[in-house]
């Protein structure tokens, strides 16, 4: 009764080890692909605009746990946020596309400098003088969102505390 197929004749008719040597050959070439468009770009400059954008969505996601925290139902200020950035963030389309006063309003959202920023150091290979503007904007961003939202945290869990309501989360 011993098999008259080896272990990886058995393996190579299976459906799962196609796909998977499909997806893996397909994975290697997006990774070499992927690393030609970045060689030379600005990793640097991409990494400090990373970091000052989780930084200031940070301020904005601590700010929505405190509204939830102290009116116990879901977060209206996120909402609107994660709408007006979807909308006027440049993620999904370029913001020049947009009417001119639609894009003065995007200046006010973190979200529009960030893609910005990270698709010119790493698509256009632009120095931090050229990124210059966006780091500006997303430093004053964190400057002011992530204070707020700490302070807004700290108030909240002290009228948590003081409501009793504190052991709920």
């Amino acid at each position: 009764m011993a098999s008259e197929v080896g272990v990886s004749e058995a393996k190579k008719r299976e459906p799962v080890a196609r796909v998977f040597v499909l997806g893996k050959s397909l994975g290697i070439h997006f990774y070499s692909s992927l690393m030609n468009k970045v060689a030379g770009a600005n990793l640097l400059g991409a990494l400090l605009v990373l970091v000052l954008t989780i930084a200031s969505f940070s301020g904005i996601g601590i700010i929505s746990a405190s509204f939830v925290m102290v009116f116990k139902r879901g977060d209206p200020l996120a909402f609107a946020f994660s709408g007006a950035s979807h909308l006027l963030g440049g993620v999904y389309y370029p913001v020049d596309v947009l009417p001119s006063w639609l894009q003065k309003i995007s200046y006010l959202l973190p979200i529009r400098h960030s893609p910005e920023g990270i698709r010119l150091c790493l698509l256009d290979r632009a120095s931090l003088k050229m990124i210059a503007p966006n780091l500006i904007a997303l430093v004053c961003f964190t400057a002011v969102l992530l204070p707020s939202g700490l302070l807004c945290f700290q108030r909240a869990v002290r009228r948590a505390k003081m409501d009793g309501s504190l052991t709920h989360y």
